[in-house]
């Protein structure tokens, strides 16, 4: 309920119906959606330090997001063994835990192979920490998992994230830092 005058912000995509009280005590609808809430699978190669990964990975407003524990997996596992980092989850406080210089420690389910079929999304609303201090990223949940911008993962962590349009290819390369 927000009262008269006052203002509501709304910023997780989804469909929103807003009543209002109108004259003689008449309440009046209007039903409204806020950005599109199906992510695109993204059919294109990734190369980590050379070697193609297959990701399930999704296409949401012109950028792509990756499963953050497949990431972070592929990192520790393919790439040259700097960049990277471990992630904790903390259910108690609702807090992702990302833990720099720290080698990713599996729980089951990294690099799944996807069906290669569009999927429904929704903002993240879990904390986010890196190295005990507060950080601040857009992040997506597609079927229960974290998908983060790789670019601003490539920006958090300093490797290097370029696109290939002649070869559709998206290249991570850990020894090189992160261009903007």
């Amino acid at each position: 309920t927000v009262k008269k005058g006052k203002k509501l912000s709304l910023s997780q995509p989804g469909m929103y119906m807003v009543w209002a009280d109108g004259a003689n005590g008449i309440s009046t609808g209007l039903t409204f959606e806020i950005g599109d809430t199906i992510a695109s699978y993204t059919a294109s190669k990734v190369l980590v330090d050379g070697k193609q990964i297959q990701f399930e990975a999704y296409n949401i407003n012109d950028n792509n997001y990756f499963k953050l524990r497949d990431i972070a997996y592929a990192l520790t596992n393919y790439g040259y063994g700097t960049n990277v980092f471990n992630v904790k989850w903390d259910g108690e406080r609702n807090m992702i835990n990302l833990l720099s210089n720290s080698k990713y420690d599996a729980v089951g389910g990294e690099l799944k192979e996807g069906d290669g079929m569009n999927k429904n999304y929704k903002l993240n609303t879990s904390a986010l920490m890196k190295d005990g201090k507060n950080v601040t990223l857009t992040a997506f949940n597609i079927n229960d998992n974290n998908y983060f911008k790789l670019r601003d993962l490539g920006k958090l962590f300093d490797f290097n994230v370029s696109w290939d349009g002649a070869n559709n290819c998206i290249l991570i390369d850990t020894a090189a830092s992160y261009i903007e």
